[in-house]
């Protein structure tokens, strides 16, 4: 048995040199730059190569990066998967695979019945899944782990109303696009 005498001030100058130890360790850390992966599932149709939903997707995390107040020590990063459009099947393998690969979020797909198969891997996963299309609000609410982006409907009549309203038009026509692309007017 090895018996060591410290002295007083000998304790207490590696008392101060593990206090020092602990906060540079504390402060590298925090200073350190941080890498975030999210991962986007995107539906693409026969006739484009890329959608609409992941250019605004690319361009969102490009400005984000640009932008080193919003997010000073992390650089998002990103996996995007396509998928055909209606193909349920699919959408969960490819949320299965970037959760393999360690995504902290998901956003889209964006038609509904994508939405549910992704929705319930994440929720069940506790990993956000992150919406821009309209959703009915459920009953139950057992998405926990889901934000959607998309103002409900009630505010958008009602900003609809108030321009209605202060240009004093008698009549609107809205032209609208659907979840599978499809164009209208009422």
């Amino acid at each position: 048995m090895m018996n060591v005498k410290l002295d007083h001030g000998s304790m207490e100058r590696r008392k101060s040199r593990f206090t020092w130890l602990v906060l540079f360790t504390v402060q590298f850390s925090l200073s350190s730059q941080q890498v975030l992966r999210i991962g986007g599932i995107f539906e693409t149709r026969e006739s484009e190569l890329v959608s609409v939903e992941e250019l605004a997707f690319k361009f969102a995390v490009s400005n984000i990066n640009r932008n080193r107040t919003l997010m000073p020590n992390t650089t998002l990063t990103y996996d995007i998967q396509r998928i055909n459009l209606f193909d349920s099947f699919e959408a969960s393998r490819r949320v299965c695979d970037q959760l393999a690969l360690g995504v902290a979020a998901v956003f889209g797909p964006s038609h509904s019945s994508s939405v549910s198969a992704v929705q319930s891997i994440c929720n069940a996963l506790e990993v956000p899944h992150i919406q821009t299309r309209w959703k009915h609000p459920s009953v139950d609410n057992r998405d926990t782990f889901y934000i959607n982006l998309y103002p409900e409907y009630t505010a958008i009549s009602r900003a609809i109303l108030d321009i209605v309203t202060f240009f004093k038009w008698k009549s609107l026509t809205v032209v609208y696009e659907d979840n599978t692309g499809t164009s209208d007017a009422t």
